[in-house]
């Protein structure tokens, strides 16, 4: 059974109720409890998923862009992460199907998972955050409406993500060999490239010779090499 990504779990408990919450300085905690009256902080009586026993929590966000600036840079609660379930209230135990992760996180919005893929610590969580977020729709080739390109970018952000996982987790000789192979990929498409144009100036040179027209020296050469 695959463990679902924390970044996941933790905007399906967003999108579910539960708030993230904090010191000025200091770990994201994950509450899903009540809030004071206007519903800036943690009541003293209440606990974030974790239990410990601090000052004041604050709420630091309710939007997928409030969180992106308020946890710039902190890191999460080990044990509030850990305890929190696939999903809150309920719902799939095991996620096997993808029927499970559906309905376990299908309604995370597309802004959801942009934020997921950014926070995607291994290359396994990454193509988790793809398996959900293909519930949107494929990839845009060339999106024409603001969905579309919000779509686009979620998509992009996951496969860079997985780029830099993927290069991070390499020894130096992987990073040569992966290095050699792209310029020698580069250097097999450039002489491919030559050897496409020069066929085409071939064939002009041999329809001129063919029609009676003059040939430049460069045209005779060409017509040599054929």
């Amino acid at each position: 059974m695959t463990t679902p990504s924390p970044a996941l779990r933790i905007l399906a408990a967003v999108a579910n109720g539960a708030v993230l919450v904090g010191r000025p300085h200091g770990v994201v905690h994950i509450h899903a409890g009540a809030l004071t009256r206007g519903g800036c902080s943690v009541p003293r009586g209440e606990r974030p998923y974790c239990g410990v026993r601090t000052r004041r929590l604050r709420v630091l966000g309710t939007t997928t862009a409030d969180l992106t600036a308020a946890i710039a840079g902190r890191r999460f609660c080990r044990t509030c992460v850990t305890m929190l379930p696939a999903r809150l209230g309920g719902g799939p135990g095991a996620l096997v199907t993808r029927d499970d992760w559906i309905a376990a996180y299908g309604d995370l919005t597309v802004a959801d998972l942009h934020l997921a893929a950014l926070w995607s610590r291994t290359v396994d969580e990454t193509y988790q955050v793809m398996s959900v977020l293909r519930q949107h729709g494929s990839k845009p080739i060339r999106p024409t409406t603001d969905a579309g390109r919000a779509l686009l970018a979620a998509y992009d952000a996951v496969l860079d993500r997985r780029r830099r996982l993927t290069s991070a987790a390499m020894t130096d000789d992987e990073r040569a060999a992966v290095r050699d192979a792209r310029e020698a990929e580069l250097f097999s498409r450039r002489r491919a490239e030559k050897q496409r144009r020069k066929g085409i100036a071939i064939e002009k040179a041999q329809e001129r010779a063919r029609s009676g027209s003059y040939l430049f020296p460069h045209e005779r050469q060409l017509l040599d090499s054929a």
